[in-house]
């Protein structure tokens, strides 16, 4: 029960976080809660939670006549993509490794997200 209540907690602080700022949720729950439970299940979780909040803000009807269909198009393609290639290196990569790994990418994203100057990850459509 001390489990569920920590990782409630966790996606409890991870929703404040993205709430605030816009993104997030699944770094800091990865950052919260990497060494409490499986990574697998971990990602698994991460992945739940941001379709449904990225399906609930789409959804919105504001936000559903503003979509550009062609960047969703090719959001979709290349997160069916990711899937598939997040399975397999799940499958084939110690754990112990892949949160290594992991952890490192949010480390320098993080880094690379505080140069304000350069848009790295945006796309002209949304700059």
């Amino acid at each position: 029960m001390a489990e569920l209540l920590f990782i409630l907690g966790a996606f409890l602080i991870a929703g404040w976080v993205q709430g605030i700022i816009g993104f997030g949720l699944a770094i800091a729950t990865t950052l919260l809660l990497v060494n409490q439970i499986d990574f697998t299940m971990l990602v698994f979780l991460n992945l739940c939670m941001s379709v449904l909040t990225s399906l609930m803000a789409m959804l919105s009807a504001k936000n559903l006549k503003a979509i550009h269909k062609p960047t969703l198009l090719r959001l979709i393609l290349s997160a069916g993509g990711g899937l598939v290639v997040g399975i397999l290196i799940i499958n084939m990569v110690n754990a112990i490794i892949l949160k290594q790994v992991t952890l490192g990418v949010i480390f320098v994203a993080s880094l690379l997200s505080l140069k304000k100057k350069v848009a790295f990850f945006a796309h002209p459509f949304m700059a």
